[in-house]
């Protein structure tokens, strides 16, 4: 997941629409604007599925499938923790839009 500067004047309109749409799905999480402004400078992630959280935990964390499992379990156990407690309490699973996104804050 591509991170931001603080300078939107470098930024693609891309950017400066994703950058928003985090800023809102953020909101959606009981955040101020200024509050998930701060988190995303602090490096908080927004994934757009849980299949791309997902692959970034087992590319970033785990060396191989089986570690993943181990500590996991499959996708639907997943996400059956997020449901109960958000997983972690620094991860969130958000709906927004119809959409459902995977918050992983950086406190």
């Amino acid at each position: 997941m591509k991170r931001y500067g603080n300078s939107r004047a470098f930024w693609t309109k891309e950017e400066m629409e994703r950058r928003d749409l985090e800023i809102e799905i953020l909101k959606n999480d009981y955040c101020t604007e200024t509050e998930a402004i701060a988190h995303l400078e602090k490096g908080t992630v927004v994934y757009d599925s849980i299949d791309e959280y997902i692959e970034h935990l087992k590319e970033s964390v785990f060396n191989d499938e089986e570690s993943f499992k181990e500590e996991y379990g499959s996708k639907e156990e997943i996400i059956e923790a997020f449901k109960k407690d958000g997983m972690h309490s620094d991860n969130r699973l958000i709906k927004y839009n119809g959409n459902k996104y995977i918050i992983c804050y950086c406190l």
